[in-house]
Order: C-alpha cells, then sequence, then structure tokens
C-alpha cells in the first residue's frame, strides 16, 4: 500500500527547521519502509525566508494560525487534516501521522504501522494514560473523517484531539512515551520502539 508519513510543521528560523524536521525527514526516510512511502511537511505559516528539507512533499498552509493558547492549535488542526488531501493528491492509500518531534525506532512499531490497512489506530502514552496522537496509522476508509476536522475547528477548539479523534484501535503493546520530557537517553531504554518530543539534543537510534 502507498503511504503518506507526514508531520505537521512550525520553526521561528533556519536552525529550528532543520534540528526539528531535517533530521525527523532524514531519520525516517533511511527506516527499511516495507512499502513505498512518500514523505511530507505540512507547515502552519512558516516564514518564506526559512528553507525546507530537500525530499518531502513541503506544503505551507497560510496565514500562520498558530497556537494562541492551550487548547486553542487552529494551526495544528489545519495541518494535520490537510494530510487526507495530500494523501488524495499523491494517490496513497493510507496515512501515518509522524509528529516532528517523535521517532519510529524500532522493526516492531515498523511492523505496526504496516499491518494497519483500514480504521483509525494510535499508539499509547503511559505518561499521561491517554491515545498517543503523535504517533497514528489512518486508513484510506477514515480520510473523509480526518478532512472533516479541517471544516470544523469551531466544533473541537478547546478539546484535546486525544479525547475526542475517532480511533478504532489504541496500540498499547509497544514501549514508548513522552520520555523528551524528562530527558530519558533512548539509548538506555530497553525495547525502545518509539519517543516522543524529542528535543534537539538527543537523538534516537532505529534498531532493526
Amino acid at each position: 500500500m502507498k503511504t503518506l508519513l507526514f508531520g505537521t510543521a512550525w520553526a521561528e528560523n533556519q536552525e529550528h527547521m532543520d534540528g526539528r524536521c531535517g533530521r525527523w525527514y532524514a531519520h525516517h526516510q533511511a527506516i527499511p519502509w516495507p512499502c513505498e512511502v512518500v514523505f511530507a511537511l505540512i507547515g502552519d505559516g512558516v516564514s518564506r525566508d526559512i528553507r525546507w528539507p530537500a525530499g518531502p512533499v513541503n506544503i505551507n498552509l497560510i496565514p500562520h494560525l498558530g497556537r494562541p493558547g492551550h487548547l486553542e492549535h487552529e494551526g495544528w488542526w489545519r495541518s494535520f487534516s490537510h494530510a487526507a488531501h495530500v494523501a488524495k493528491q499523491q494517490h496513497c492509500d493510507r496515512i501515518w501521522h509522524i509528529e516532528t518531534d517523535a521517532y519510529v525506532a524500532s522493526r516492531r512499531a515498523v511492523d505496526w504501522l504496516y499491518s494497519v490497512k483500514s480504521g483509525w489506530e494510535v499508539a499509547w502514552c503511559p505518561r499521561y494514560g491517554f491515545p498517543e496522537t503523535c504517533i497514528q496509522a489512518i486508513g484510506g476508509d477514515q480520510f473523509e473523517r480526518l478532512a472533516d476536522y479541517g471544516r470544523i475547528y469551531n466544533k473541537v477548539k478547546g478539546q484535546h484531539p486525544e479525547h475526542i479523534l475517532p480511533f478504532s484501535r489504541v496500540e498499547r503493546g509497544l514501549i514508548g512515551d513522552r520520555y523528551g520530557e524528562t530527558g530519558d537517553d533512548p539509548g538506555r531504554i530497553d525495547g525502545l520502539d518509539y519517543y516522543v518530543q524529542c528535543p534537539p539534543h538527543i537523538t534516537v537510534p532505529y534498531r532493526q
């Protein structure tokens, strides 16, 4: 199945773009995916002076909407939902959403993503006890539902995506968390499958 692998993007300057989106792309494009993968970065009004990584499909939605409040992140909702349109344009059969501070770290995580042919599956965040929206697998049968969120922002404003997205299954069998919040060393996490909210100074290895 041809798959769109995308992350949402924002950068204050070139260093931020290179350090976050650039290394996100370098890490994930080096993984031996078992299917054809189209990479994309969908931005929220990034300055025209900032260069994007060469390789992904780069889309910059304007104007910048941003996140004026903790539960007001219209820019993210717009970029996230726009992936449905990109997937159709690229003739993809499904979508993998891997946020630009999230890293797939094992063959086991790859196998889970690859196994999702339909429905809407998501990883798990043990730290907060809710679905980990930074890593999602969305089947082609869910594209229209994904696109809808870009049109109904006023209805979802003030709510956490983790609590309202229509997941058909939560994958709890993998080892992963928002380790970046505590600065955990990925090399010391046995059986690591994914690492979320990774800061620029930490490198996450991929293991077969």
